[in-house]
């Protein structure tokens, strides 16, 4: 594991405190490990697109941000990124395994083993639309890259990109450039879930990974930039090496002015990934006390445990200090702050310790308490964050969320991690509580309830005309708490704001009944719809019947009249005997007029029809005879 050196220096106006952060052989892990890198950004990768224009991906933090413009603190240097109209801007936020579904198009980072699986170590579920930028492929079309960065066939460490085919307990496959690949989800992947983002989002400090090609000003011009969500961790602070004893406050003893004293500290990353911490004192910058910033530290996690910075601070006073008590603080600054209060007394020689010495105030746990303090999950498979909270016995509180051993009394109700976020897995109660150094928390009843309905949808929603007399099926969609959709047609409570124009069934049914518009909602449990809108137009001609059905014979040179008879959409009935087309099959047995009249002009049969806007009347059989 490797330890890194800073420098931290604290200056009194009349005495010193030097500082440095020394390599530690040995701490928080009795075992070795490989050297981890202190890099905090990912290794730029680049992506074959054409001869004239490579596509570059960087990951680091904002430096600066200057309108369309920005840099970008790497581990290659500064890269200067260009943003422009067309740049997809995305942000990142934190997700679970509840968000992985099939069909979803996905982003993994992880290493592939020797059978092409993959561990992965964050898995980023795209939002649907969002087009990946180094292929220009529309997510969710199932395509795919891989960005090796080491390795051969298949193994090695990378970006895999494509769509989810099926998901069985902790891992799942994807349809990738490459093929098939299985994605091996462990308890310390990191997963996260998209959405858009614009450049507001964009600000000094944002973790961003850039992808774009090189400008010939040696800039980028960025296709995208995805802004990483913002995770908080915490630092601990440590009086020994095995980092078991946290400490709030430090006695540095007395001090006679020209002579130094020491104090030896241990600051622990207690989350698996990286963060930087920063140290700066509470009276910094004052005639008393000066604090030179002893960061950033950055704190990466090795194979077998965090990070963990040997602190040593000497304090220096001058021959002219001025006898009498100082108290200061320094706070460390990485996610959530915490909080060293310091003491030291200058005195005279006499008083003095005749060495130096090294005082460590130790305050050992007294109590634990979680928040929130009767939470409800609204629905199976919704999350609650529970924050942990340590009282020392000096009276000093810490947020230990991630140090504690977090639990639930019933899993078949909500399960719990191991950074405090319950997630509901079935309807009923449970029991969480945390547990530090033997001390655990009072329990906080976490009730996991049947998801409520939140909202309703009708479908269409910008529907056809409706012709009156004519039927149409709509239906309703409920949206829950937990996110989750059902059909509540039958359930929901239907409105035609005019029955005169349009009618509708209590299963959805609408039914024209004149011209005009008509506005349809549904409503469930108190919750109404956005209203519908739909235009009912006049009825038209569903049939024409032609009478007399069974005439007479017919003697040659006589007449007979037929009627033609319309029956709407609507129900309603006209006679059009003088509008239809008449038409006889055998004109010359019998010919038929424009007004229907047919005239017997010889012996023998022939049918009579009506038609009308395409609509023919079945026909109806005439007999001619001799007179």
């Amino acid at each position: 594991m490797k330890r890194n050196v800073k420098n931290i220096v604290v200056l009194f106006s009349s005495f010193a405190i030097t500082g440095a952060l020394i390599a530690v052989t040995a701490a928080c892990s009795s075992a070795s490990s490989t050297t981890t890198s202190l890099s905090t950004t990912a290794t730029p990768t680049t992506t074959t697109t054409s001869p004239a224009a490579q596509r570059q991906s960087y990951s680091g933090t904002v430096a600066t941000v200057n309108d369309d413009t920005l840099t970008l603190t790497t581990s290659q240097g500064t890269v200067n990124i260009n943003i422009s109209s067309s740049t997809t801007i995305e942000k990142t936020v934190n997700g679970t395994g509840a968000n992985l579904g099939q069909g979803d198009f996905v982003t993994v980072s992880g290493t592939a083993d020797n059978t092409g699986s993959i561990d992965a170590t964050s898995i980023t579920v795209r939002a649907s639309g969002q087009t990946f930028p180094s292929t220009g492929s529309t997510f969710g079309n199932g395509g795919g890259f891989t960005v090796p960065n080491s390795g051969a066939s298949g193994t090695g460490t990378g970006i895999t990109v494509g769509t989810i085919g099926t998901i069985n307990g902790n891992s799942f496959t994807i349809t990738a450039a490459q093929g098939q690949v299985t994605v091996d989800i462990g308890s310390n992947t990191v997963i996260e879930t998209t959405e858009s983002g614009s450049t507001s989002d964009i600000q000094k400090g944002a973790s961003l990974t850039v992808v774009g090609t090189t400008a010939s000003n040696g800039s980028i011009n960025a296709t995208s930039v995805t802004i990483a969500a913002p995770v908080v961790y915490a630092v601990g602070i440590f009086s020994d090496n095995e980092c078991t004893d946290p400490i709030t406050s430090l006695n540095w003893g007395k001090l006679s002015p020209g002579s130094s004293t020491t104090q030896t500290l241990y600051l622990k990353n207690l989350d698996n990934q990286t963060m930087t911490v920063t140290a700066t004192s509470s009276i910094a910058k004052t005639t008393e006390l000066t604090f030179s910033n002893s960061g950033p530290l950055s704190m990466i996690p090795g194979s077998l445990g965090p990070t963990v910075y040997q602190l040593q601070m000497t304090l220096t006073a001058s021959s002219s200090a001025a006898l009498g008590n100082l108290n200061f603080s320094i706070n460390f600054a990485g996610g959530i702050p915490v909080t060293l209060t310091n003491q030291i007394s200058i005195v005279s020689t006499s008083a003095a310790p005749s060495s130096t010495t090294t005082t460590t105030a130790k305050a050992t746990l007294s109590s634990v308490a979680i928040t929130p303090a009767s939470p409800t999950l609204g629905g199976l498979g919704s999350t609650q964050q529970f924050v942990a909270v340590g009282t020392y016995s000096d009276g000093s509180t810490i947020n230990i969320t991630s140090q504690v051993t977090w639990s639930s009394s019933n899993s078949a109700v909500a399960t719990i991690s191991k950074a405090g976020l319950a997630t509901g897995v079935a309807v009923g109660n449970s029991d969480i509580t945390a547990t530090m150094s033997g001390i655990t928390s009072p329990p906080v009843t976490l009730t996991v309830i049947t998801p409520t309905l939140s909202s309703v949808d009708i479908t269409p929603a910008s529907p056809s005309n409706l012709t009156a007399g004519f039927s149409q099926n709509f239906r309703v969609i409920g949206t829950y708490s937990d996110g989750s959709t059902a059909d509540i047609t039958a359930q929901a409570t239907w409105n035609s704001s005019n029955t005169a124009v349009a009618t509708i069934s209590s299963t959805g049914t609408i039914t024209g009944v004149a011209s005009g518009t008509v506005n349809i909602t549904a409503s469930l449990s108190g919750i109404t719809s956005p209203q519908v809108t739909l235009t009912v137009v006049a009825p038209i001609v569903s049939s024409i019947e032609v009478t007399p059905v069974s005439p007479a014979n017919l003697a040659v040179g006589s007449t007979q009249q037929f009627i033609a008879t319309a029956n709407y959409s609507d129900g309603s009935t006209a006679n059009l005997t003088a509008q239809v087309n008449w038409a006889s099959s055998n004109a010359a047995n019998a010919s038929i007029s424009a007004t229907g009249l047919a005239t017997g002009e010889a012996a023998g049969m022939t049918n009579i029809t009506a038609t009308l806007s395409g609509i023919t009347s079945p026909a109806v059989t005439l007999t001619v005879v001799s007179q």
